[in-house]
């Protein structure tokens, strides 16, 4: 028999990020909440999270929750980086399945049947993929487009997170395996998706890499030089990481608490549980925990 808290889970609960996205969140927030109520009427849940942003992006949200009451705002008082947001969102999470996605619309959310249907065939993660792509799928700027394929083939090499493109903000995850990594992740920027890819590539998660239309929509934060830099230089932190993990004699499958946390994993690898490095969020009136607005 289900308990209320069963009863009450959305079948899919969608994640989006948001630092400075004033100009460009009402049309993603529009274009999510078109597909999903096609696909999941009225079972689901959207959940943005503002990264500390000084524009009005907590303000635009405010003024699309007020017409879609299901719409959740959490919120970080200062920037901790696009990892930290899209784990308070997934942490935050109740859906059956869970989906992070960009607040630019690179890949427009009608790109989610294709995920679902890796879902459907077994795999426990679902990633939108740049590569393999039919021809004009994906628009990007030559430099840009030359930087990810030299730094995919080096994260290959160092990492080994299971798929070619990891850095594709459009990922589908079994709600429990989601929480579980996302849980013992500890990437708060740009470098938190070859985080998780790797530890799932070691627990032996099933990860299906999927091509999705994808465009460079103007705004990007990412600055293509320095911030390169830095995540090549992070891939050797991210393997350094995931080989500390401690090897056990485990059973087959990965055992997750009733709060997502990892406590046994496939391939004989335990992870330890932790306590969150960061607070999930603060919040304002009408909340429903500190931090969401409703």
């Amino acid at each position: 028999m289900e308990t209320s808290n069963q009863q009450a889970r959305p079948a899919i609960s969608v994640i989006v990020p948001a630092f400075n996205e004033d100009s460009r969140i009402q049309v993603t927030l529009i274009d999510a909440l078109n597909v999903f109520r096609r696909l999941f009427a009225d079972d689901w849940e959207l959940i943005v999270v503002d990264d500390g942003s000084h524009d009005r992006t907590r303000a635009v949200v405010h003024e699309v929750a007020s017409e879609w009451p299901a719409l959740q705002l959490l919120w970080h008082e200062t920037n901790h980086g696009k990892g930290a947001a899209v784990r308070t969102g997934v942490l935050a999470s109740r859906g059956a399945l869970v989906l992070f996605a960009d607040a630019d619309n690179a890949t427009p959310f009608s790109e989610v049947d294709k995920l679902l249907s890796a879902r459907q065939q077994g795999a426990d993660i679902a990633c939108g993929s740049r590569f393999g792509s039919e021809a004009g799928q994906v628009r990007r700027k030559w430099l840009r487009r030359v930087v990810a394929n030299v730094f995919s083939a080096f994260a290959r090499w160092t990492v080994r997170p299971g798929v070619s493109d990891t850095q594709c903000g459009f990922k589908l995850f079994s709600g429990d395996a989601a929480r579980a990594l996302f849980r013992e992740g500890r990437e708060s920027g740009y470098l938190f998706d070859l985080e998780i890819l790797a530890l799932a590539s070691h627990l032996g998660l099933k990860v299906a890499e999927v091509p999705v239309r994808w465009r460079e929509v103007p705004g990007s934060k990412v600055r293509i030089l320095r911030d390169s830099l830095k995540m090549f230089c992070g891939l050797f932190r991210i393997r350094r990481q995931v080989r500390r993990r401690k090897c056990v004699s485990s059973p087959s499958t990965a055992s997750v608490d009733n709060e997502g946390r990892v406590l046994q994993c496939p391939l004989g690898l335990s992870l330890p549980v932790t306590a969150d490095p960061l607070p999930l969020a603060t919040g304002g009136a009408g909340s429903v925990e500190a931090g969401t607005t409703r």
